[in-house]
């Protein structure tokens, strides 16, 4: 093995010791919590103070945040070897309720050049700035809305929501949920709510859970504070479970069923207030060729019951609705009521006649 000569290694010590050379910056902390303080407060300040470890002076080039509510600011003279220096940042709260952590990139004269700074904290708001995000009062706990809103879902298929909360309070709060149907569900049977923070509930609704087409909705209950069990706020789920016809081929839709009823319209005309319920009978016909399926028929007016004879039509084929309107159940002085008819007609999967008259 060859051995370096002596001026060989003098002249690799020396070039390592030139390649080290420069600043070098060491910080105390990259992170700093705030924890938990009021919006009216107003602005928070943290030092984040540095070292220079090198043997030439530190320079801070630029500090820029992540978002416009948090502000660096630092000092433009050299920091020589040995020496302290700081970046001291502000946070702006107002308008901003919930848990935050921000980052803050410092650009230096060393090698590597950015650092990184945290700062995190949770804002518990204003009674004004909370009642503008979450409107609804659930006690402590304030919520955007009542009502989980999927809207179209294609059977077979799950949809997910969030439901939105803040906690107003000092204090965590432990959440729980009541009467969930079978094809809906919320990820933790019980979740817990920091002071000043936000929770996201995620709901699945599953639509092969559930027999429905159409418009499906059902009420569940929130306990907002598992320690007042009997504290029950009433949650609206909605969503419309429609058939996913995109895979049928040229053939298939050739053969599709064709939907037909007759006649577009009940009319009932003049109609006593307190008569007896009236029989209306409406026809069903495929105007196609395969079988046409029923998959639904409903609707969301009252004093209407509704039977069908068929769920399955035959090519050429007729079925019968059979209704049955009370005109007690009406308000105002007219009957307009809409039925819908929901089937595996790919072109027309869901149609809908009424059923109008004038009360008197």
């Amino acid at each position: 093995m060859k051995r370096l000569s002596t001026a060989a290694l003098m002249c690799l010590i020396a070039l390592t010791a030139a390649w080290a050379a420069g600043p070098s910056i060491r910080w105390e902390s990259t992170v700093h919590d705030f924890g938990a303080f009021d919006e009216n407060d107003g602005r928070v300040n943290c030092i984040m103070s540095f070292v220079n470890d090198g043997d030439s002076p530190l320079v801070i080039l630029s500090a820029r945040a992540t978002c416009g509510c948090t502000t660096p600011a630092y000092s433009k003279e050299q920091i020589m070897p040995g020496d302290t220096g700081h970046v001291e940042i502000s946070f702006n709260p107002i308008g901003r309720p919930g848990r935050f952590d921000k980052k803050i990139y410092i650009e230096t004269n060393t090698k590597p050049s950015r650092s990184t700074l945290t700062i995190k904290g949770v804002v518990i708001g204003s009674s004004n700035t909370v009642r503008s995000k979450f409107p609804v009062d659930a006690g402590a706990l304030k919520l955007r809305t009542t009502v989980i809103p999927f809207g179209e879902i294609e059977k077979g298929r799950t949809k997910s929501m969030f439901f939105d909360a803040y906690n107003s309070s000092g204090d965590t709060i432990f959440v729980a949920w009541e009467g969930m149907p079978g094809y809906l569900s919320v990820a933790g049977a019980e979740d817990f709510v920091a002071p000043g923070d936000y929770a996201s509930f995620a709901f699945s609704f599953a639509s092969d859970m559930t027999p429905l087409y159409g418009i499906v909705t059902d009420s569940i209950y929130m306990i907002p504070d598992t320690r007042r069990p009997d504290n029950k706020l009433k949650v609206t789920a909605v969503g419309v479970v429609k058939e996913n016809f995109a895979g049928m081929t040229a053939i298939q839709r050739r053969n599709a069923p064709v939907i037909g009823i007759i006649p577009e319209n009940v009319d009932l005309n003049i109609v006593a207030r307190d008569s007896a319920p009236i029989k209306e009978t409406v026809t069903i016909r495929n105007h196609g060729i395969d079988p046409l399926k029923i998959r639904r028929i409903y609707t969301s007016d009252p004093g209407i019951t509704i039977k069908t004879d068929k769920t399955e039509i035959k090519k050429g084929k007729t079925g019968t609705i059979s209704l049955v309107i009370d005109p007690s159940a009406f308000t105002g002085k007219a009957i307009n009521a809409k039925v819908i008819v929901i089937s595996n007609d790919p072109d027309n999967p869901t149609t809908s006649f009424r059923i109008v008259g004038e009360l008197k």
